[in-house]
């Protein structure tokens, strides 16, 4: 590409979320540092060769790394040196995803219903594609609220481990799927589906789909870093650890869950009044 477009700007940013151990912790993946310091030296490599490359460095602020950011910002600058360097809040890349999503059209509402339902819940996208529409929405002999949205605030997922959860939803999320299940036409029980039949006659999103829709919300939104589903996961944990770490590892379902039980004595209703709490707050 370098060589084929002399006369154009090449521009490639790395992703570094924190130094050494503290960046494999928040993207989850072991020896991720060493490899993106790797990648670094090829690319300055390169840079030596061909005039048109410009190297950046790209970071999402977070809970997760704000209170270490000032040493982060001292490493990238002093040990990388890149041409530039771009800081982001993790909220409004979120906003701006849900904003990609054409909502003139179904697709475009199954799209946001299926990211507002991930940030929401922080469901991981295997719980949110295994979901029936039964386990969302009322009952048909049952009250509408007051706010008129027939899909229940909680549900149970079946998740990793073999091991069911409750996950809750907030009012926007509620809404849109709601929106979402207003333009079906069919009678199929899965809560996502799409066009395209499956071999046990269902036509349930796959794990693979769910992921696509994220990641083409994400170019159209122009956000740079790889956004999966798992990221959204990661955003809603982040804003919930804001006000209660543990509390976030429950709603999350981590897998360290039975260890933050013993020290945490919150019931359900506790639970579930917490996350309405800071969702209300937000």
């Amino acid at each position: 590409m370098l060589q084929a477009a002399p006369k154009s700007e090449v521009i490639i940013n790395l992703s570094i979320d924190g130094v050494g151990e503290d960046h494999n912790e928040i993207r989850g993946v072991r020896n991720n540092w060493t490899r993106a310091l790797s990648t670094w030296a090829q690319l300055k490599q390169l840079k030596r060769q061909y005039s048109n490359l410009t190297l950046g460095v790209h970071t999402v602020i977070s809970t997760f790394n704000v209170d270490r950011f000032p040493e982060l910002c001292e490493y990238v600058q002093r040990e990388l040196q890149p041409d530039s360097y771009i800081t982001e809040i993790a909220e409004e890349r979120v906003e701006r995803l849900l904003k990609s999503c054409d909502t003139s059209t179904d697709k475009g509402v199954r799209a946001r219903a299926l990211i507002e339902l991930l940030l929401a819940s922080g469901c991981r996208v295997s719980e949110a594609v295994g979901l029936d529409r039964a386990q969302c929405e009322l009952d048909r002999e049952a009250r509408t609220p007051g706010d008129g949205i027939r899909i229940l605030d909680e549900i149970t997922v079946f998740g990793k481990g073999s091991k069911y959860r409750r996950v809750y939803l907030d009012d926007r999320s509620r809404e849109w799927l709601q929106k979402y299940l207003a333009t079906r036409r069919d009678d199929d029980k899965a809560l996502f589906v799409t066009s395209r039949k499956s071999a046990d006659g269902s036509y349930r999103m796959t794990v693979w789909t769910a992921e696509q829709i994220v990641r083409e919300a994400a170019k159209r939104a122009g956000l740079a870093e790889d956004v999966s589903p798992h990221w959204l996961r990661h955003a809603a944990v982040t804003f919930w650890a804001k006000h209660d770490l543990t509390s976030a590892q429950r709603l999350a379902g981590h897998r360290q869950i039975s260890t933050t039980q013993r020290y945490l004595g919150s019931s359900n209703a506790e639970l579930k009044a917490f996350y309405k709490r800071v969702t209300r707050d937000a």
